[in-house]
């Protein structure tokens, strides 16, 4: 009897690690998707733009439809204008590094993100950067 009921506390212990690693991949699998989709955007609108303000926290840009748009981190959100783009359940922090201007071979935007998902032992992280240099002469 005392055999049965550790080998059913060690199946138990396994499942609950698997489950638990589990939870932790879909966690990393959802920051990195979240985080690869709005690093993509944010590129493909900056390399068509002229950038017309900028600090470590913001961006201030011109679209190639010659809509004027600001990209912000606050908090745990990245915002397009008024728009958050990612969900509650991912959080977003990270900068803007502008290096380069009118007078050099070209400004170039560096945003480096750090993402997550989930809480507790299933928190997942992942760190994003990406250089982005506009196509538009600055």
């Amino acid at each position: 009897m005392a055999a049965f009921s550790l080998l059913v506390s060690l199946v138990v212990a396994i499942f609950l690690v698997g489950l638990s690693s589990q939870r932790k991949i879909t966690s990393l699998q959802n920051a990195q998707e979240h985080g690869r989709f709005i690093m993509e955007l944010m590129s493909k609108e900056i390399r068509m733009a002229t950038i017309t303000n900028y600090s470590s926290n913001y961006l201030d840009l011109i679209n190639s439809r010659s809509e004027a748009i600001t990209y912000s981190f606050s908090g745990n959100k990245i915002y397009r204008g008024a728009s958050a783009l990612n969900p509650d359940s991912v959080g977003i922090s990270g900068r803007f590094f502008v290096t380069g201007g009118p007078t050099s071979s070209g400004i170039k935007i560096t945003i480096v993100m750090k993402v997550s998902s989930g809480s507790g032992k299933e928190l997942g992280e992942v760190s994003i950067q990406n250089t982005i240099t506009p196509r538009i002469s600055q």
